[in-house]
């Protein structure tokens, strides 16, 4: 064996180039002659660490900071080690012992900064790592990690001028280029999203983070074979539950086919009703790896055992959602006071949330309610929102955090807009944050979870047996689904050119977002062009063009020669969008989920809707609004009569002005009417506490 300083120096090296197990053994037959040497102890420390074996490193770098106590190093590597073993306190210890032994050791702001972000301590560790850079501006980790905290704080365009200086400094730093992979992500920029990722994994091809978030952006795409093979990848590479969890709950954004469909459906309720090996709990935040229940609403069945199956593996694996609010293990008379309400969601923006949403808000009466919109820190709020309640609470985005800010304001009602839509808001309900908790129908699901006591819906959109289809206590309000906002006619219609399309012939338009056509409704939407042989069909392209170009390739074979008479317009403005729906002929709702927010604006401009009505409540609203409006002429019974009364709207003109004339003298009833918002103030007033 080499003397001692030789033997340390050929482990450096075998650490350095990362050979662990050989390092290991070198230091082990070491410290047997030289027990005490502290950078012997240092050092086998990080190989355990990086060999996934915490515990015996935190047991060896204590060792080593018993030898040196004021060696800022071994603390700071003690501290990190502590973090990645979930214990925050221990982790604080060392790291602020690191910073007091040596003020200048950027490593140490840098590792204290990861502590302060786990304990939801943001705006610290933003200005942690503000010092790091100060004290070393070209430390790229300080700068990816700062590119981290940015980035959940929602300054997205800060964190990827970090991510961009990290790499600009270190351009094999792989965990700057994963970071600006999820920065692009949060922006929607997928394509750039999975070109970061894929320089990651060149860089680094064991990188397991960065194959798990390509796999969930590729997932996000509907690229969803490749994403099993990313996520497949990655728990191969490392043992982490979020890992499994991603792949157990792939879903396809486009399904192929309706046996498509069933397969996956089949596989997630397989997943998630025997967990395997996720049987033992564990303890941490499961939001970054939800399974993509979203896609389930929209295959037309009812999903309350797959929701309940999925939020019991949840509560078993991750017991840490389990909580309570003290106000609600001690709560004592309002005495008369207002009901405090708390309504919370992440799309309180320009999103068909909020405007589905503010106007039941505006009508509550205030001598009886005090309302609060709650959101998370980088989301926005719209003036809608603001002006519809009378506060407006930012909590952060991370759900242990956020628990405590909702609990401070001990609400009486929390009023979820949606859940299932987006993964905090979904775990933040795992938890009890107020005495009464509903949901209502911004994501028209059950939720599967037992701490939301009633669904709020609609009573004429809700089939007979719509309760078998919530695991909460179905509520059956009065009225349409919203007090909704009458949105004024554009003064410039567009003419048929400007989009593309002939002045002659009929214009048959689905506005739905593209994920809603299901592959029982392809078949119908070819045979209407081939009824119609003038007949123009237009969709607008998906929120990915990934989505737009597989449900073309899907419809290709079905549609054949007419895919030449089918037009994809690019995303417009709101203004813009609803002249689009002025210049149509005919309107056609999706099924089995159909329209909810786009039905209030094209009633608004007048355009007739066909609808064949689904098994539930998401599939449902338009047949709701027709009822409202009093005629069931544009109502379909089968595929059949839905191509029927879609060709007899685009073709004969008498009929369809009829229709339009109908839709512009009973629209009212629809838009801006007050019956719900009535209805649902006495509902909350029937059961606050």
């Amino acid at each position: 064996m080499p003397d001692a300083n030789g033997a340390l120096e050929q482990a450096l090296r075998l650490q350095q180039s990362g050979n662990y197990s050989a390092a290991e053994s070198l230091l082990r037959e070491f410290l047997v002659t030289h027990p005490e040497n502290q950078d012997g102890l240092h050092l086998l420390g990080l190989c355990c660490h990086a060999q996934m074996r915490q515990n015996e490193a935190l047991k060896w770098l204590e060792e080593a900071i018993l030898k040196a106590p004021n060696e800022a190093m071994f603390l700071a590597n003690a501290g990190i080690v502590a973090l990645a073993l979930g214990d925050t306190d221990r982790a604080d210890r060392h790291l602020q012992a690191a910073v007091s032994a040596n003020p200048i050791h950027t490593e140490a702001y840098n590792n204290l900064a990861l502590v302060r972000e786990t304990q939801g301590r943001l705006d610290e560790a933003e200005l942690l790592l503000d010092k790091a850079i100060a004290l070393d501006a070209g430390s790229a980790r300080a700068h990816s990690n700062r590119g981290n905290i940015r980035r959940v704080l929602g300054d997205i365009d800060g964190a990827i001028a970090d991510y961009k200086k990290a790499i600009e400094i270190a351009p094999r730093l792989a965990a700057a280029h994963n970071g600006l992979g999820n920065a692009y992500g949060a922006r929607a920029r997928r394509d750039e999203a999975l070109a970061a990722f894929d320089t990651a994994i060149g860089i680094d091809p064991k990188y397991a983070e960065a194959h798990f978030n390509r796999g969930l952006t590729l997932a996000a795409q509907g690229n969803t074979w490749r994403a099993d093979n990313d996520l497949a990848t990655a728990s191969s590479l490392r043992d982490d539950p979020r890992f499994r969890i991603a792949r157990a709950g792939l879903l396809p954004v486009i399904p192929t086919s309706d046996a498509d469909i069933g397969a996956w459906r089949r596989r997630l309720a397989k997943a998630f009703s025997k967990p395997g090996t996720d049987a033992e709990p564990v303890s941490g935040e499961p939001t970054q790896a939800p399974p993509m229940s979203f896609y389930l609403a929209y295959h037309g069945e009812n999903n309350r055992p797959l929701m309940e199956a999925v939020a019991r593996y949840y509560r078993s694996r991750f017991p840490d959602l389990d909580w309570t609010a003290p106000h609600c293990r001690d709560r004592g008379s309002r005495g008369g006071q207002q009901i405090r309400l708390g309504v919370v969601s992440r799309y309180f923006g320009e999103h068909a949330v909020a405007l589905m949403t503010f106007g039941l808000l505006a009508g509550l009466p205030r001598d009886k309610f005090h309302v609060s919109a709650v959101t998370f820190s980088g989301d926005v709020v719209s003036s809608r929102i603001r002006n519809a309640t009378d506060a407006v609470v930012v909590a952060p985005a991370r759900i242990t955090q956020a628990r405590e800010v909702i609990a401070g304001e001990a609400f009486d009602i929390l009023l979820y807009a949606d859940i299932g839509m987006e993964p905090l808001s979904y775990f933040l309900a795992f938890a009890r944050l107020a005495p009464v908790q509903c949901v209502t129908w911004g994501h028209p699901d059950t939720s599967g979870l037992s701490t939301v006591d009633y669904y709020i819906s609609n009573d004429l959109a809700e089939p007979e047996n719509g309760q078998d289809s919530y695991t909460e206590k179905l509520v059956r309000l009065e009225g349409v689904q919203s007090s909704y906002p009458r949105m004024a006619k554009p003064h410039v219609v567009p003419n048929r050119g400007s989009l593309g399309l002939s002045e002659e012939g009929a214009f048959y338009l689905c506005p739905q977002n593209c994920i809603k056509i299901h592959p029982v409704m392809d078949a119908p939407l070819a045979e209407i062009l081939r009824r119609d042989r003038d007949g123009r069909l237009v969709l607008f392209e998906g929120a990915d063009p990934n989505w737009t170009q597989l449900l073309l390739d899907r419809w290709r074979p079905v549609f054949g020669a007419e895919m030449d008479r089918v037009t994809v317009l690019p995303h417009r403005p709101l203004d813009a969008f609803l002249g689009v729906i002025a210049s149509a002929d005919v309107v056609l709702d999706t099924w089995p989920f159909g329209a909810g927010n786009t039905n209030y604006q094209t009633f608004a401009m007048g355009v007739p809707v066909v609808t064949l009505p689904g098994r539930w409540i998401r599939g449902r609203g338009t047949l709701a609004h027709y009822k409202h409006m009093g005629f069931s002429d544009c109502i379909a019974a089968t595929p059949e009569e839905y191509i029927e009364i879609a060709v007899r709207l685009g073709t004969d003109a008498e009929f369809r002005s009829r229709i339009a004339g109908l839709i512009e003298t009973r629209a009212h009833t629809v838009l801006e009417d007050d019956t719900c918002v009535v209805a649902l103030a006495k509902f909350l007033e029937s059961v606050a506490p």
